[in-house]
């Protein structure tokens, strides 16, 4: 018997298969490990940008709440009002506002 067919009736397998099949598992994990680290970064990318937009909004609210008390067009204690009646709307008095599927969003 020679030593090939030794070591495959011993482990029950070919050993050059057996390194084969290591690789090629290691070279899929490396795969899915380069996937999952560029999904990862590109979550982290939109998180970016959604911070940026959320943060440019809030500047532009508050900038429009100055210029509209400041002209006199309403109140501060109209617009916490209204605020106050806008944020009960979606049912939670929490301070946030759920989207509404109905209402008109511009792209």
């Amino acid at each position: 018997m020679n030593l090939e067919r030794l070591l495959v009736s011993f482990l029950g397998e070919d050993p050059v298969a057996r390194g084969s099949d290591l690789a090629q598992k290691r070279r899929k994990q490396r795969q899915a490990t380069h996937r999952v680290g560029r999904e990862l970064r590109d979550v982290a990318e939109q998180a970016a940008r959604l911070e940026r937009d959320l943060e440019r909004m809030s500047l532009l609210a508050a900038a429009l709440a100055h210029v509209c008390i400041e002209h006199g067009l309403l109140s501060a204690a109209q617009l916490r009002a209204k605020m106050d009646a806008l944020d009960v709307e979606d049912g939670l008095a929490d301070g946030r506002r759920a989207p509404d599927p109905d209402e008109f969003r511009p792209a």
